[in-house]
């Protein structure tokens, strides 16, 4: 959707589970270029952290995105996937964007039947235990072209473990 105008683009990552029920997992912010082109991906313990309070108000109250990602939507997802025979992860993109001044939901603008970088984003944000985390792919240039070099450097940034923070 690179014409529109973007305000934030984030996604709902579900599973399809072998009885073929659809279960939310949960939802994320997604960074793309000015493209369309994946970055990466915000998590949060609340999705919305860090978007204006008049957005968040709209999305919350105005356009019920709880209720539709969470309920409204599970019924046709379901019927879908089984449609096609699919049980496991997969991820609807979405966005806002302004028309007109005026703020707009595109609740579903693609449907990934895969283990989306979403999901290994929430994932990771579980595993971590973090309250919110960035994450996204890194190519070769990004990292001065050497990984090893580029690991060595972010392990040195990293302080050592303390007993206040664990081990």
């Amino acid at each position: 959707e690179p014409l529109l105008a973007r305000v934030f683009d984030f996604s709902a990552q579900y599973e399809v589970l072998p009885d073929r029920s659809v279960k939310l997992i949960g939802m994320t912010r997604v960074v793309n270029d000015a493209g369309g082109r994946y970055l990466g991906t915000f998590v949060h313990k609340k999705w919305a952290s860090g978007l204006s309070s008049e957005l968040t108000e709209w999305l919350f109250r105005e356009q019920k995105v709880v209720e539709l990602y969470k309920y409204t939507l599970i019924e046709k997802l379901a019927e879908l996937m089984q449609s096609i025979d699919y049980v496991g992860p997969f991820g609807i993109d979405a966005l806002v964007y302004k028309d007109a001044g005026e703020w707009r939901l595109r609740s579903c603008v693609e449907i990934n039947a895969r283990l989306t970088m979403g999901r290994v984003s929430l994932e990771l944000q579980k595993k971590t235990r973090a309250k919110a985390g960035f994450f996204q792919i890194l190519r070769l240039s990004q990292l001065g072209g050497s990984f090893s070099t580029w690991l060595e450097e972010a392990n040195a940034a990293i302080p050592a473990p303390t007993a206040k923070y664990g081990s």
